[in-house]
């Protein structure tokens, strides 16, 4: 059973063929500088903000930011072997990095850390899971995602975000099943009982929050069961084209920044055109995706949310392994 999140689902709605390279073919991305600097201030932030490390002492934001970059600059980046998109990008990125750095200790480091960082999550609905990372959970009720793009969306655009969808309908389950973020959030005597009875109902009061790390901007969003339903049904769209062997390809601007972009120009550069015949055929052979004969099922209402799974952190990381009823009490029934 495939595991969808965010960044699945805005490869298959962008386009198929993409999803067809990366989770059936397993072909690897080019790492570029954007994506590998971000990974590694997520990591540098994670650490300074873990409630299970010791915070190191720094003068200032100044050398914190100088901290991350030089580590990125002399330990990170050598064995990469990036290549640059344009002259000076390699500077550019370091650049970057330190304002990033900067506002994010201007904003962090005098505070109480956060209650949780890069919690990950699986949930259970219908017969799909949703699994995400949630960069920073904290009170009251709320998450923060870490961004170190050039963008900043308006609160309008992250409407349509399933990212924010997911961690907004995962927040009330952990809390449900973790005794420590429970008490930490400081709820109600109403919502310790909504938590019991349907932590669901709880997904509205959550408040999600994008962090526009260039800027120092924090963009709040709520989502509603309504975004839920909504994110359910494009789940069951983009599965049921897999199933029926359709990776169809679509060329768009999303191209100009796809990872993959080189392995489509092969196609182009030999005057080939990418059809879903061949894709088809390779299905019989069982792959991540089962042909199926199933009709589309979407939804006017919610089903119910199955299961949770929340692992546990510490430790070196393992590779992810196929979900069991042995891997935790929180995964029933799937």
């Amino acid at each position: 059973m495939i595991k969808w999140s965010a960044t699945k689902l805005k490869d298959a709605t962008e386009c198929m063929f993409k999803i067809y390279l990366k989770y059936e073919e397993k072909i690897k991305s080019k790492e570029n500088y954007a994506l590998a600097s971000g990974k590694h201030v997520h990591s540098f932030c994670e650490k300074f903000n873990d409630h299970r490390l010791k915070r190191n002492n720094y003068e200032s934001a100044e050398s914190f930011a100088k901290q991350g970059a030089y580590m990125w600059n002399n330990l990170v980046l050598p064995p990469k072997n990036l290549e640059e998109k344009f002259e000076g990008e390699k500077w550019a990125t370091y650049n970057i990095m330190k304002n990033c750095l900067t506002n994010f200790y201007e904003f962090y480091g005098d505070r109480e850390k956060p209650l949780d960082v890069e919690r990950r999550f699986v949930l259970g609905i219908e017969d799909y899971l949703i699994e995400g990372y949630i960069d920073i959970i904290d009170k009251p009720f709320k998450h923060i995602d870490l961004k170190t793009g050039y963008h900043l969306p308006t609160e309008q655009e992250l409407k349509n975000d399933y990212q924010f969808t997911i961690y907004a309908a995962a927040i009330p389950f952990l809390a449900q099943r973790d005794q420590r973020l429970r008490e930490m959030f400081q709820l109600t005597k109403a919502q310790e009982k909504t938590l019991d009875n349907n932590p669901l109902e709880l997904m509205e009061e959550v408040t999600g929050e994008f962090y526009h790390m260039r800027s120092g901007t924090f963009v709040p969003i709520k989502k509603t069961k309504n975004d839920l339903l909504e994110l359910l049904n494009t789940i069951e769209s983009v599965s049921h084209r897999a199933e029926q062997g359709d990776f169809t390809h679509h060329r768009g601007r999303h191209c100009d920044w796809c990872l993959y972009g080189d392995k489509c120009n092969e196609y182009r550069n030999n005057d080939q055109i990418i059809l879903p015949e061949p894709i088809r055929e390779k299905k019989s052979k069982g792959l991540l995706f089962d042909i199926h004969n199933n009709p589309l099922k979407l939804h006017s209402e919610l089903p119910q949310i199955k299961s949770i799974r929340t692992p546990a952190k510490g430790g070196k990381k393992k590779k992810p392994k196929k979900l069991t009823k042995k891997d935790t009490p929180l995964f029933n029934d799937l």
